[in-house]
């Protein structure tokens, strides 16, 4: 009790950060970083070393005030430094995003002024401090629906958005320099576009995707490289059209590039109705660059929904050492596809998908790595209590990813989330903590109590051999064990009892808690010995019984067995079973 009581002082002493559950040994588990308003992608930047996280998004607001914006920045640890809301007025924004500038960072995002949604951009030291008053970038009278920023590798970036109604809809583009200023004029693409996605190639190349609407309720993905000296657009391919029924989602298009390679991968979501039940699927296509008519329709993404993959070894560009392998049949949900740098030709996309376990299914982070146009395995990155969303990648100069989702947190709030793979944040994140000893003693706790709300099934495990010995007494009136007909009857009730567990529920043995990086070969052993052990200590603890009491008796030996054996096996599987 001093030592339990020591533990609940000292984890009492500071707030307790919330994690998720270590998934893989590759990456980090993952920390809240803070909270957050909108359903969004949060924004991510990474420096080149990997040494400093930046993060912003949208915070709750105060009573009778309006939204902020939020804005973090992590050590090379995955450490809060800075946490600090910015000295920005804004009124709802949204999309916001992040762009290294020369001895600091721009932030932008879109918000309602003047009636109009329109983009605006503020620079900022790397500590949050508002180094320049924030300027509207979009022209008067724009309605801007979405926007791309790209960063340059000599400093600034590319800024392309959209206008989806009214006579000024298309696709536009400005140049910012360095230090976040725009240089020249906005100007128009010519393509009646929404919804942009900009990467770029090792070669320098930009490489632009975006939507077209040419007819109600079906949409058009199209695919052009980008000049952003001369500002104008290659050759323009139409790559794919898809209808867009009532009631489904469509979510922004990802592009990436490597190996020489241009992927895309766009998800819709069905939210439902009647009797279609909710889903969503995402789609890809790969060409070689400068290549787009080898585009040979979409194709589906399939990462299967189960929640404990089997993983294979593997060599990587990225600090990946394990992947489990593409299914043929896809989870329900995958979807908010989200593209990183590429890296010595494999292409890392992180999902949202569904993952199902024996009793219940929830949204998490999956990791996929892709080459040579195909999906190369995936990695179930973060396990949290409840549905994430929104994830956003980034890969610094050493190739260890960065990754921030959202997680549902309650009605209208949602968590912020961050992992790595970087080997300090993984030594500082998946260190055991106090919390996590508290975590585990509360958790055997409720694991006793889950264990003991199942006894009413043992009632059906008993009731034949219970049948049997009660015909038994009733003809010979035999009971005690001193006699060879009675030692054989408790024998028989004892595999009646047996048979009838497993046979009556078959998946317990499915339902074994075993560490993840377990490797298989021990994780099957333990499966099929464990039912095997439970059921000697129950014979052990009956033996013991027998040989210490001459006058033992059937019923009550037989009591001891059962009671022994179901003990041990609501309390080892009970809790792994309702735990997925």
């Amino acid at each position: 009790m001093l030592a339990l009581g020591g533990i609940l002082f000292l984890t009492g002493c500071r707030p307790l950060a919330k994690r998720s559950e270590r998934t893989m040994a590759d990456w980090s588990r993952g920390e809240k970083v803070g909270e957050t308003v909108l359903n969004a992608r949060p924004a991510l930047l990474v420096d080149r070393t990997g040494a400093g996280v930046y993060l912003a998004w949208v915070s709750a607001p105060s009573v009778g005030e309006a939204e902020s914006l939020y804005f973090v920045r992590l050590d090379g640890r995955g450490s809060p430094v800075v946490a600090r809301e910015l000295a920005l007025e804004t009124r709802h924004p949204t999309q916001v995003a992040l762009l290294p500038l020369e001895g600091g960072l721009a932030i932008s995002w879109l918000d309602r002024l003047q009636g109009h949604s329109q983009l605006s951009l503020a620079s900022l030291s790397f500590d949050g401090e508002l180094l320049s008053a924030p300027r509207i970038l979009s022209p008067p009278g724009q309605e801007v629906d979405s926007y791309a920023l790209l960063p340059n590798p000599e400093g600034g970036g590319e800024l392309l958005w959209s206008v989806r109604e009214g006579q000024a809809r298309g696709l536009y583009h400005l140049h910012l320099n360095g230090q976040g200023q725009p240089e020249g004029e906005v100007i128009s693409l010519g393509r009646e576009g929404f919804q942009p996605a900009l990467a770029m190639g090792e070669d320098g190349v930009v490489h632009l995707a975006w939507l077209e609407e040419p007819e109600y309720s079906r949409y058009v993905l199209y695919y052009a490289s980008f000049d952003p000296q001369r500002r104008t657009l290659g050759e323009v391919s139409r790559l794919v059209s898809f209808p867009v029924p009532t009631g489904v989602i469509v979510h922004s298009p990802s592009i990436g590039v490597a190996g020489g390679r241009v992927y895309l991968f766009w998800s819709l979501e069905r939210r439902g109705g009647g009797l279609t039940p909710p889903s969503a699927q995402s789609f890809y296509l790969s060409f070689l660059e400068g290549q787009p008519q080898q585009a040979r329709g979409a194709r589906l993404v399939s990462i299967p929904a189960e929640k404990h993959p089997r993983y294979l070894p593997v060599e990587s560009a990225f600090p990946l050492r394990e992947l489990a392998a593409a299914g043929p049949v896809p989870a329900t949900f995958v979807y908010m596809p989200c593209t990183a740098k590429g890296r010595q030709g494999e292409l890392p996309v992180a999902f949202v998908v569904d993952i199902r376990g024996r009793t219940k299914h929830i949204l998490q982070v999956v990791l996929s790595l892709w080459s040579r146009g195909e999906l190369k395995g995936y990695q179930i990155v973060g396990q949290t209590a409840n549905g994430s969303l929104r994830p956003v990648l980034a890969v610094d100069d050493t190739g260890n990813l960065h990754l921030v989702w959202i997680d549902t947190a309650g009605f209208g709030t949602f968590d912020v989330y961050y992992a790595s793979t970087a080997p300090q944040v993984r030594a500082r994140l998946n260190r055991i903590t106090g919390q996590d000893v508290m975590a585990v003693f509360f958790g055997i706790v409720w694991g006793l109590v889950q264990g003991l709300s199942f006894l009413p099934i043992v009632l059906v495990w008993v009731f034949v051999p219970l049948v049997i010995m009660s015909i038994y007494l009733f003809i010979r009136a035999e009971g005690g064990l001193s006699f060879r007909s009675s030692q054989i009857v408790l024998l028989v009730a004892i595999l009646l009892y047996t048979g009838g567990k497993y046979l009556f529920r078959p998946n317990w043995f499915a339902a074994l808690p075993l560490p993840r990086d377990l490797p298989q070969y021990l994780a099957d052993w333990a499966i099929y010995t464990v039912p095997f052990l439970i059921t000697g200590a129950a014979g052990l603890v009956t033996w013991f019984y027998v040989k210490r009491r001459p006058s033992a008796t059937l019923l009550l030996a037989f009591a001891i067995f059962a009671g022994t054996d179901a003990l041990l096996t609501l309390l080892i599987y009970v809790p792994g079973m309702l735990a997925e």
